[in-house]
């Protein structure tokens, strides 16, 4: 396969599981109950009556990637990453997503109940390592803010996680990304298989209360046409669901790789566009990176049949 993942791979599922940090609904499970030591501790309300929650949080509109965990890197290829909203976290463990509600009382950070979606991680040890994360976040405890560094302490006052800030960037304009057609030039700097080619491209249909943006997306996967729902707003893009337009792909080579793209749109969170340049980023780590198709030239719709492209010499 010629277009690998940054991130650790997890046996995903092909109906796609939205975020929880874009407001919609997970497929989770609560945590575990007191017996198993993870239930929610009570916590006391942090914000006063008629105080504004994004002020009083310092940690609000702020995107982190993890660097150590009880002092220990993560593993090599995993991309750990946690998100503060204005009264909501989330973040991505190695496999799974993650989040719940969070308090904020003087210098300590303490998560409520925490909701988790239930992939199957496929690689030595990611697993063990998403669940000590998570239960490394449930635990809370005093933090600190050094700049663009976080820590969470424990008990002892040892660092127990520490993380990096990720710029946001500007606000990116959502109509730049419309009545376009995109082809992907990269996914972590590789190109797709050679001859295969992958596009696509958005329409939108209306807009929520919120001022965020649904239409439909479209393309070619490299073999088959896919069709999807998508929302977008300033800073991110996401697909509640997708789906494939025609049953056959004569080719493995392209099958594979025409799954992995269609599992990292399930995946998107932030984006860029940069004249001719769009930039999607997974919340799993991988960088995808599309160019403006040329006005007039022939584009993939779903109505377009495909012919499946020649496979690679070799």
């Amino acid at each position: 396969m010629r277009v690998p993942l940054a991130a650790t791979r997890c046996a995903v599922a092909l109906h796609l599981i939205s975020m929880l940090a874009a407001g919609l609904t997970l497929a989770a499970c609560a945590l575990p109950t007191p017996a198993t030591g993870l239930a929610a501790p009570t916590v006391e309300k942090m914000v006063p009556a008629g105080v504004d929650v994004a002020a009083a949080s310092p940690l609000a509109s702020s995107t982190w990637v993890l660097a150590s965990l009880n002092g220990q890197p993560p593993l090599p290829g995993s991309h750990l990453t946690l998100t503060f909203d204005q009264s909501e976290f989330s973040g991505f463990g190695g496999c799974n997503r993650f989040g719940g509600e969070y308090s904020i009382d003087g210098d300590r950070l303490q998560p409520g109940t925490m909701e988790q979606t239930l992939e199957g991680c496929v690689e030595l040890g990611v697993l063990d390592q998403e669940r000590a994360y998570v239960e490394a976040l449930h635990a809370g405890g005093q933090y600190r803010l050094y700049g663009d560094r976080l820590e969470i302490l424990d008990q002892a006052g040892q660092v127990r996680l520490s993380f990096t800030r990720t710029a946001e960037g500007p606000p990116q304009d959502v109509a730049a990304l419309l009545g376009n057609h995109w082809q992907l030039v990269s996914v972590n700097e590789v190109p797709p298989i050679e001859g295969s080619i992958i596009t696509l491209a958005f329409e939108a249909t209306g807009k929520k209360d919120d001022g965020t943006t649904v239409g439909r997306a479209f393309g070619s996967a490299g073999c088959r046409p896919y069709e999807a729902d998508f929302e977008a707003d300033g800073r991110r893009v996401w697909f509640p669901m997708l789906k494939m337009l025609s049953e056959v792909c004569a080719s493995d080579q392209l099958l594979h790789q025409e799954g992995e793209y269609t599992t990292m749109l399930g995946w998107l969170g932030r984006y860029r566009i940069d004249g001719d340049q769009l930039e999607l980023q997974t919340q799993r780590g991988e960088v995808l990176r599309f160019t403006k198709i040329p006005s007039g030239a022939t584009q993939l719709t779903p109505s377009t049949p495909l012919a499946t492209p020649p496979a690679p010499a070799g």
